[in-house]
């Protein structure tokens, strides 16, 4: 009789200790689930975070490279009268200047963009390579507004532009503001932004 006792003590025993770690095995899988989720997670945000960030320095390098104003300081010394403004002689070279130098602050944040929209199709999917085609629709429209602005200015070569090209040149060329009748490229652009943050914003806010 005590044996079998023993014998039945020993057997619940060993099914107890069966389960509880069955039990413990279960929790720890679903701590390493939880736990994965929340770093996976994490990572979601930041890269969200970065690249919506690129998207609007990105969107403000636009403003800059296409503000209306020339300051004084933009233009070569030597191709400055004593008021400061540029010569007529150097009307092409002055604006060749300038453009040039305002684009090498919007190529760098252009090209993290790029880098950065690589990084979201690897971790997301490849529809991030469709939502930045648009954005960068808007940099070459800009570029060839930019040529033709240019190209007009040439000394010699000189061609006039007929006035259906100077208005496109001139909205693409220069921002007026957010809601300006007269600034359609900008709200080209801000349609844009709004692919990257209709995507990202979710997950930020998740």
């Amino acid at each position: 009789m005590i044996i079998t006792i023993w014998n039945a003590i020993g057997a619940a025993s060993d099914q107890i200790v069966a389960i509880s770690t069955a039990i413990m095995a279960i929790f720890a899988f679903l701590g390493l689930k939880a736990w994965r989720e929340q770093i996976r997670g994490a990572a979601d945000y930041e890269k969200a975070k970065q690249i919506l960030r690129a998207v609007y320095k990105v969107r403000e390098m636009f403003k800059y490279v296409r503000s209306a104003g020339v300051y004084e300081y933009e233009y070569p010394p030597e191709m400055k009268d004593s008021s400061g403004h540029l010569k007529s002689e150097f009307d092409y070279e002055g604006n060749l200047h300038v453009y040039t130098e305002r684009l090498k602050k919007f190529d760098p944040a252009f090209s993290e963009l790029e880098e950065l929209a690589i990084d979201a199709q690897v971790h997301w999917g490849a529809e991030y390579q469709e939502i930045i085609k648009q954005m960068r629709g808007r940099r070459i429209d800009l570029l060839i507004a930019l040529q033709g602005f240019l190209d007009s200015k040439k000394a010699g070569g000189y061609r006039r532009l007929s006035p259906e090209e100077s208005q496109d040149i001139h909205y693409k060329m220069y921002y007026i503001g957010e809601d300006s009748k007269h600034d359609p490229f900008t709200k080209q652009i801000n349609a844009a932004v709004k692919l990257f943050e209709d995507k990202l914003c979710s997950i930020i806010g998740r």
